[in-house]
């Protein structure tokens, strides 16, 4: 498709060496460097052969925990490949005028970067603002785009779920052996990834490998399952415990089928088993403390009165990060992070902010059940139930972690992007009649 096109394809390697050396300018001429660019050289080369397989490469790139930084954003590996693919397919589809379509998610997307760009008025940490602007730019636009104009069947979005599931498994393995290697101890890293950073890769694929167990002959999937859910423990992210169980209980509801029930048990059991025999007391005395609930219910008082202070457009994305010392109620306050994005946006973004967020996720929510209740055929629905799922997960977490930071959220906007691509575009559900779908000439 791309090596067709001589033009797109110079223009394409000369954007990506700009881009290459950009952040060589602004991070430095080092060895990390070049070996992540590397990497995406090697995944690129597959890429421009077969766009399909590309998508396929993502997947994979997104469960793996490896971040650099390119001035003073902190990127993830596959925001590189992404952006990467992202530009020579924009560039061949206006090359060969097609259009290019988007999503409506984009709509309800663009309103909360008009009022996170619009808090920036009273942000007093600017250059944290700016990043996490940048970020949720990124993953909230570039994403979508990429993933509805790239995958074109609902065999390529199973098959891109299949690989991160098996991904966040073998992570899954890889956590067992380092924690039992360590005496089970846990810890607040893994692979340069904090605890709550592991326990986000971990709960967001557990509802899908969960459907997959059900309704798959392969056993395989079982055992994928269990590993994801020893990582999960291993993580030591409470939130992302209770988020990886509200998952599941959803997607069962959704089903309504007894083999549900028996699963949701076996997870208990395997979790019990892990939790019980194979990890030190350290560990369980780490995972089962009262004080960090209570340190952050101080900071969810602070939010409160931040809220108080500034109700319309709160205090300035990304503006609670720590260290921050502000004054609130009449004192100088010094916060972090409050660990709930309810409580969070409330705070940085006020009512404004608060509201379209809260709108942005009904309507995710709204689309798929409205999509479930169609007469599709058992796969689409089925995907649709298990994505839905992951991210009712992902947001159980985020009431006790943090939310979308150092760009913890490519997996969840990857997710959205996957959901939006079966409920809107033609080939997947073929009785819609309206696909509410944008066009990019």
């Amino acid at each position: 498709m791309i090596e067709n096109n001589n033009k797109s394809l110079i223009l394409y390697i000369f954007l990506f060496i700009g881009t290459m050396f950009s952040s060589f300018y602004l991070s430095g001429f080092n060895l990390e460097n070049i070996s992540y660019y590397s990497i995406a050289i090697v995944f690129l080369i597959a890429i421009l052969k077969n766009p399909s397989r590309g998508v396929a490469i993502i997947a994979l790139a997104a469960v793996t925990p490896i971040f650099t930084k390119i001035g003073f954003v902190r990127v993830h590996i596959v925001d590189i490949i992404a952006i990467s693919t992202l530009i020579p397919l924009l560039i061949i589809k206006n090359l060969k005028k097609e259009k290019f379509l988007a999503p409506s998610i984009l709509i309800v997307n663009l309103l909360f970067l008009i009022v996170i760009i619009a808090s920036l008025l009273n942000a007093i940490y600017f250059k944290a603002a700016i990043k996490e602007i940048i970020q949720f730019i990124f993953m909230a636009f570039a994403y979508p785009l990429l993933i509805f104009n790239s995958v074109g069947s609902i065999k390529e979005v199973n098959k891109m779920l299949d690989i991160m599931s098996s991904g966040t498994a073998l992570l899954g393995l890889m956590v067992l052996i380092y924690s039992l290697a360590n005496q089970a101890g846990g810890g607040l890293y893994f692979m340069g990834l904090h605890k709550n950073g592991l326990g986000s890769l971990m709960v967001l694929p557990l509802p899908y490998l969960f459907l997959k167990v059900i309704h798959s002959k392969n056993k395989r999937w079982l055992f994928f399952m269990i590993l994801n859910v020893i990582g999960l423990i291993f993580s030591m992210s409470r939130g992302a415990w209770l988020g990886g169980f509200v998952g599941v209980i959803f997607v069962a509801i959704l089903l309504n089928k007894k083999e549900a029930v028996g699963l949701i048990l076996c997870i208990g059991l395997v979790f019990a088993t892990f939790f019980t025999f194979f990890t030190s007391s350290d560990f369980k005395d780490a995972s089962t403390k009262t004080n960090t609930l209570e340190i952050r219910m101080v900071e969810w008082r602070k939010a409160t009165w931040a809220f108080l202070e500034r109700p319309i457009l709160g205090w300035g994305y990304a503006s609670f990060s720590s260290g921050n010392i502000y004054e609130i109620d009449g004192e100088n306050t010094v916060t972090t992070d409050p660990h709930n994005f309810i409580f969070r946006f409330s705070a940085e973004l006020g009512l404004v902010g608060l509201s379209v967020f809260l709108s942005m996720i009904l309507y995710i929510i709204y689309k798929a059940k409205k999509a479930i209740n169609r007469e599709l055929n058992e796969e689409t629905k089925y995907t649709i139930m298990a994505l839905l799922g992951c991210i009712v997960a992902y947001l159980t977490h985020g009431l006790l972690d943090v939310f979308w930071v150092g760009g913890r959220g490519t997996l969840f906007w990857i997710f959205v992007s996957l959901l939006f691509t079966i409920i809107e575009k033609p080939n997947f559900i073929k009785s819609q009649s309206n696909n509410n779908q944008l066009e990019i000439v």
